[in-house]
């Protein structure tokens, strides 16, 4: 018998291709940053679709941030904002905005208020 108990893992059964690797694009973008005082942080990002565009910022204890999406500036770096918000210290704050495909940035800035460096954390949901 060619099966024997050491091999009966592969004998027997059905006969089965490989299945090949899929690859599933992701629609999230996380970014992990320090602001300090007087300071903003800006990341670029690229929309392949209309919809809507989440992003959540979470943050230490610390003074509020403004937090805004826009289109990047051609020259000088930053972002123009076309929509922001203040978040909440100590809590997660999450806003949503819609959007055509294109190139867009995410800014956080210190509203005048911070006194140390303060860290945070954004995820950016594509639509």
């Amino acid at each position: 018998d060619v099966c024997s108990s050491d091999l009966t893992v592969a004998c027997g059964g059905t006969k089965s291709s490989p299945t090949a690797p899929t690859t599933t694009k992701t629609n999230k973008v996380s970014w992990f940053s320090t602001l300090s005082p007087g300071g903003t942080s800006t990341r670029s990002f690229t929309v392949d679709k209309a919809g809507t565009l989440t992003f959540t910022l979470k943050q230490g204890a610390g003074p509020s941030l403004g937090v805004g999406v826009g289109l990047p500036r051609n020259t000088g770096g930053g972002c123009r904002l076309g929509f922001d918000a203040r978040t909440s210290p100590g809590v997660t704050s999450s806003f949503s905005t819609a959007v055509e495909s294109g190139q867009y940035c995410v800014q956080v800035y210190d509203l005048g208020t911070l006194v140390n460096p303060e860290p945070f954390t954004i995820d950016i949901t594509l639509p």
